[in-house]
């Protein structure tokens, strides 16, 4: 089975789950990179946030948010 986070406006695979994590991780990444005052506020390392912004659509990664 292949997961999918984004569909297609007529309902088709778009974009896979790994796919959409990497993307939303490297954007994370990036505008956290451009806020330090941010990150030593918080003591969090861009690619910290990254990682943890890529993780947010795990939960589509299971056969039953498939089927919904």
């Amino acid at each position: 089975m292949d997961f999918w986070a984004k569909t297609t406006d007529d309902g088709k695979p778009g974009i896979s789950v790994i796919e959409h994590m990497v993307n939303v991780g490297c954007v994370a990444q990036c505008i956290a990179a451009s806020t330090p005052e941010l990150l030593k506020r918080f003591s969090l390392l861009a690619p910290i946030v990254g990682a943890l912004a890529a993780l947010h659509d795990l939960g589509k990664y299971q056969s039953t948010f498939q089927l919904t």
